[in-house]
């Protein structure tokens, strides 16, 4: 049976109606400690309805026999955390039966109870019941009073003597409780700040062991405790501290490399540390990170990265340049770097957009082209930018093409023409980035029923029809300039209007054996009904020479006269597999045929 909140809510209203039995069978399970009142039912069990050491064993038996999830344990310490302070102290004892006494729940009893847990972290052979209770010790002492902290000094200063030890397990336990219960509180002052400078010392010496996994855990539990109490280190500890944070992220293994970004988010949330992170620290570290030849290491750095601009309120361009980003994201294969790579870039596009935007893409262009257009396939599809944004976007980026390709013939210095070409190429690229985003937008702007979309996917096909209509005109020589209005004509139907000695240059391909993919989807995609009708004649013509020739059973002569409108048969079908192996250009082309036969 499962309790509900209403459940536990009522059994704590009725507690003192609760026997042994059912205490035992309430005691510590899941759903009861994540109810509301879940925490305060248990420790209500253990201080009046069981005997400490039946509480004990419970306790015991749970952690060491039951799979238990992480949330479970941790429940289970902040349980602890709360028991300690509603327990009794010895003096109330002093009345009381003395059997009674010997049985009573008492904080010096829950004193070595604590004692037990570190012993089981640091010398129990079995590393997975050793972590169990490490998680449900480092949440029963998370946020701990005063009291319980100045118990839990005690409680853990034989940690000390096993910090230093040979056995990789017994040290691991050991830090772990150490880093878990700083800062230490003690009754007496100087032995405190005797003990603060050993638990400094602690620190850096995790960082800097020979065994990975307390490494790996000083990346955690060290860096979290000393970014929280930043202000109240000395400034060359803390230098030190973040000298050691930047051999870690030169480590020869590339789990403790990854865990160093990962743990940044700590420096991130905490206002006293992220400015000097984002100047001192990540400069340092971003740029190998960034490139580092392990997946999880790059994908880390990425997300540290993104962290703190989100959080912290930092650009990037201050611990890492934005030709790093461009040259990563070119070479990148890992879509999730990939995405992580293009929210930060785009941090950096301007909001405007106009002038600053052309000027923007234009520079990330002369960095890498390659980047730049996985930089705008990429931007709609992970909803950095929406489809109305996308839209103007585009319309910013290709509005002053057409007019800057119609000034060629006023060029007629030798020097004037090779700036003007250089000039070309760059927008060439500028114009297959608003191509790439076109492409990614067009299935979802087309079938949009909001008329401000729709009014501006128009105006956005106009100026693409421009400015193909100028390729053809005066740069269909331009290898570069005509693969883009090729490229851009097979998206979607009537995106380019192409001037009619296209069409005949086409047909003339296909009839001649010549055939080019890319022409043949723009054709598709301009005119289905007349491509159709090519194909048409083209198997027909293959269906009457295979009859002619399967009537006869004679082969034909290599040289023999053919009166065909095909000079090469195969052509034909390689036309129509052209077609069909493209998506758009497939699905256009049934749309077409589905029409038809519905008239």
């Amino acid at each position: 049976m499962q309790y509900k909140n209403a459940d536990v809510r009522r059994l704590y209203a009725d507690r003192e109606d609760i026997d042994v039995e059912e205490a035992r069978n309430l005691f510590l399970r899941d759903d009861i400690l994540r109810a509301e009142d879940g925490k305060k039912l248990c420790v209500f069990i253990a201080l009046h309805k069981l005997d400490r050491d039946v509480m004990y064993d419970l306790l015991g038996e749970m952690v060491v026999n039951r799979a238990m999830t992480q949330d479970h344990l941790s429940r289970i310490g902040r349980f602890l955390a709360l028991l300690y302070d509603r327990a009794s102290d010895d003096i109330i004892l002093q009345g009381e039966d003395s059997q009674q006494a010997e049985d009573k729940l008492t904080k010096q009893w829950l004193a070595t109870v604590f004692t037990e847990f570190v012993d089981f972290i640091t010398i129990c052979k079995d590393r997975e019941i050793a972590e169990k209770f490490a998680a449900v010790f480092k949440s029963a002492v998370d946020d701990p009073k005063p009291d319980l902290s100045t118990m839990l000094f005690t409680a853990t200063m034989r940690v000390w003597s096993r910090i230093d030890s040979p056995n990789d397990h017994i040290a691991w336990g050991a830090y772990y409780v150490q880093q878990c219960v700083y800062p230490p509180r003690s009754e007496d002052k100087i032995q405190q700040a005797v003990y603060e400078e050993k638990h400094q010392a602690a620190f850096i010496s995790a960082l800097k062991h020979p065994s990975v996994p307390i490494r790996l855990q000083a990346l955690e539990g060290a860096v979290e405790k000393v970014v929280f109490w930043w202000d109240d280190f000395q400034k060359s500890y803390r230098s030190k501290f973040l000298d050691a944070l930047c051999d870690l992220a030169k480590d020869s293994q590339a789990e403790c490399r990854a865990a160093v970004f990962k743990c940044l988010r700590f420096f991130a949330l905490n206002p006293a540390t992220s400015s000097k992170a984002a100047s001192d620290l990540l400069p340092r570290i971003c740029k190998d990170g960034v490139d580092d030849v392990k997946e999880k290491v790059r994908y880390n750095c990425c997300k540290a990265m993104n962290f703190f601009v989100e959080r912290a309120n930092v650009t990037f361009s201050g611990f890492i340049g934005f030709d790093d980003l461009c040259h990563r994201l070119d070479f990148e294969e890992n879509e999730a770097i990939e995405q992580c790579l293009v929210k930060l870039i785009k941090t950096k596009s301007p909001a405007d957009y106009g002038l600053v935007l052309q000027k923007f893409v234009h520079k990330f262009v002369k960095i890498s082209r390659n980047a730049a257009l996985d930089y705008h396939r990429l931007l709609f599809c992970t909803g950095l930018i929406k489809l109305e944004d996308a839209l103007k976007y585009i319309e910013a980026l290709v509005g002053l093409i057409n007019p800057f390709l119609e000034k060629k013939d006023e060029f007629t210095e030798e020097e004037e023409i090779e700036s003007f070409n250089r000039k070309v190429n760059i927008k060439k690229d500028v114009f297959d980035c608003a191509i790439v985003l076109y492409a990614t937008i067009q299935p979802t702007a087309a079938a949009s029923d909001n008329s401000r979309v729709r009014t501006d996917l128009s105006t956005v096909n106009r100026i693409f029809s421009e400015i193909a209509s100028t390729i053809f005109e005066l740069f269909e020589s331009h290898e570069g300039l005509m693969d883009s209005a090729l490229t851009l004509a097979s998206l979607s139907p009537n995106t380019v209007r192409f001037l009619p000695r296209f069409f005949l240059q086409v047909e003339r391909d296909v009839r001649g054996g010549k055939i080019v993919d890319r022409k043949i989807h723009a054709f598709a995609m301009n005119d289905m009904n007349r491509f159709t009708q090519i194909l048409l004649e083209g198997l027909t013509q293959v269906q009457l020479s295979s009859q002619k020739i399967a009537s006869k059973n004679i082969p034909t002569p290599a040289k023999q006269s053919r009166p065909s409108i095909f000079l090469n048969e195969v052509a034909v079908i390689d036309a129509l597999t052209a077609v069909l192996d493209n998506p758009a250009t497939s699905s256009y082309l049934f749309n077409v045929s589905f029409e038809k036969k519905k008239i």
